[in-house]
Parts: C-alpha cells; structure tokens; sequence
C-alpha cells in the first residue's frame, strides 16, 4: 500500500526490508523496491517481526547495510526482556548491541540511523515504563554513540504509548520522538497524541 501514500505533507516509510539485495526471494521487499517508491525510512528488527521470525545479528546487519546504500533512514529498534531488565543489565545489553553492529558499518552513515528503544517486556502490556529512566538511558547511550563515532544520534522511544501517557513520556529531554504502535491506527488516538507533541517538536 506504499504508493497510496505519496503526500508531500509527511514522509512515507515502510515496517520492514529484505535482507537480500536482489533475486529470487518471493515475498521479500527489497531496500531498492522501497526507495522507487519514495520510501525515506524503513524499521528494522521491530519486535513484533521478531515474534514471527528468528532474525540473527548477520541478518540485522544485512538489512540495515541494504537500506542505507538505497539512501533509506534506518529506524532500528532495540530493547531488552523482562529478564534482562530485572538482572539490572539494560544499558549493558543495549550498548554491546549498537557497538557491535555500528563497528561494522562505514562511520559516515551511521548519521543515516535513528535508534528506537522498545522494551520487550512493555510492548502490547500496557506496562508503566518509568520515564525517568527511560531518559537517563537515552542520554547514556548517546553519550557512548558521541564518544565511539563522533556522531550525534536520535533515539526514538515505543512501548505501550497512548494518549494518557504521553504527556509523561514527552518530558523526557533525550528522547527525540515516538515509535507508535497500536495507538497509531486508532485515528483519535494519534490526533491527540500529535497535538500533545506538538509544542516540543
């Protein structure tokens, strides 16, 4: 449905793409196929895609090296579990993630890559996340990020928003936007959500 899309007042991005450059691979989207439609972003990894396939590192790796060379934006979505979090290891967890794949890929479009922070265990739960520590770890990580590759990254925040928590959630300094989920097709819901965001960006 991408192509019903095309507006000049928003920008059109797509929930997934193919780890596969080009070929036989039925039912695969390619970064190619999304960028001649228009498409500037694309989300990798979400979680909800992880529910219904085993995606490894290479594949991560894979998909986000794809997009950027198709001169997509990358929305790259990463988050712990309930065990990780309750072992206290979040920050730990999710940095060796970012290091490990950023290492990999050319310094310069790394700049191309917005990191959306999705706590597995508050996805589709209407669990409270505690916003000030929600904060503290985008600050952090975009602190290491700075530190690693001189690149000033945004960092997206989803999991459970709604329009009762919003206005919480939008006091949060070093988060820079939100991931929707099931508020977005709900269109009172993103109404208010919007007109709620609107004054911080």
């Amino acid at each position: 449905f991408l192509h019903l899309f095309t507006n000049q007042n928003y920008l059109l991005g797509a929930q997934d793409v193919s780890q596969f450059i080009d070929g036989d691979y039925t039912g695969e989207v390619s970064a190619k196929q999304l960028s001649s439609l228009g498409t500037k972003y694309v989300i990798v990894n979400h979680s909800e895609r992880k529910k219904v396939s085993n995606v490894s590192d290479d594949v991560i790796l894979s998909k986000v090296r794809n997009a950027l060379n198709a001169n997509l934006k990358v929305i790259l979505c990463l988050g712990e579990t309930s065990e990780e979090k309750r072992s206290g290891r979040t920050n730990y967890i999710l940095t060796t993630k970012i290091l490990k794949l950023f290492d990999q890929l050319n310094r310069d479009s790394i700049k191309n890559i917005i990191l959306a922070y999705e706590p597995e265990w508050a996805i589709g739960n209407n669990m409270i996340v505690n916003d000030r520590d929600v904060d503290i770890l985008a600050g952090e990580l975009k602190k290491e990020i700075f530190r690693n590759y001189d690149k000033d990254i945004e960092i997206l925040y989803g999991g459970s928003i709604n329009s009762y928590n919003i206005t919480n959630l939008n006091t949060m300094l070093n988060i820079d936007g939100f991931l929707l989920g099931k508020s977005s097709s709900d269109l009172k819901e993103i109404n208010d959500i919007l007109l709620m965001c609107k004054e911080k960006y």
